[in-house]
């Protein structure tokens, strides 16, 4: 359960502007240096850091997006009463309270390469560990229809995956790369993406 995020942020006034700052960080202009430059808040002083938050700090578009996104990931354009945002998630930190169920996964968000071969499997695998990106890679080699999303399952519960890719995904940390898992369907890297 994330229960506070660090984020960073770019608020401009319309749209067209948002995207286009989003084509720019993804051709490697660094974000604080875009806020520092565009942004109209002023956290744009600290490259559009906003600290830490919990629920409930923020409005619900721009809360969603810090919560329900990975860490690293930049989101945008998001509509606010205050304009359009780019956010940057910094960091997130999760409940690890003994009171919150501790070791009680109940639901998991997993992305995962399937392919014919153990070797292939390994192969990828290797690349990832040599700092590949996994959701490239889905793209590239996977043969399930989830390839095309980088290999992102969304969110699921016990019981609603084969049992060798569910161990798999509810036995290990977030952040884990596992694999090869043979199931019936074939050979599988799983990356457990999130935990709840």
């Amino acid at each position: 359960m994330i229960t506070e995020v660090r984020a960073a942020h770019i608020l401009v006034a319309t749209e067209a502007k948002a995207r286009e700052i989003m084509k720019m960080i993804e051709n490697g202009t660094g974000f604080a240096d875009l806020a520092k430059q565009y942004s109209m808040c002023p956290s744009k002083q600290d490259g559009g850091d906003l600290g830490w938050f919990e629920r409930g700090m923020m409005v619900p578009e721009f809360e969603d997006v810090a919560f329900e996104n990975e860490k690293g990931t930049v989101v945008g354009p998001v509509k606010t009463q205050f304009g359009y945002h780019v956010i940057l998630v910094i960091d997130q930190k999760i409940n690890t309270d003994v009171d919150d169920a501790k070791g009680m996964v109940k639901e998991v968000r997993a992305a995962h390469i399937l392919v014919e071969k153990e070797a292939k499997a390994k192969e990828l695998l290797e690349k990832i560990k040599g700092g590949a990106s996994f959701a490239d890679l889905a793209k590239q080699f996977s043969t399930c229809p989830s390839g095309r999303k980088g290999g992102d399952l969304g969110w699921f519960k016990k019981g609603m995956m084969v049992k060798e890719f569910e161990d798999a995904a509810f036995n290990n940390p977030k952040g884990t790369i596992v694999g090869p898992v043979k199931t019936q369907f074939g050979y599988h890297l799983i990356q457990v993406v999130d935990q709840k």
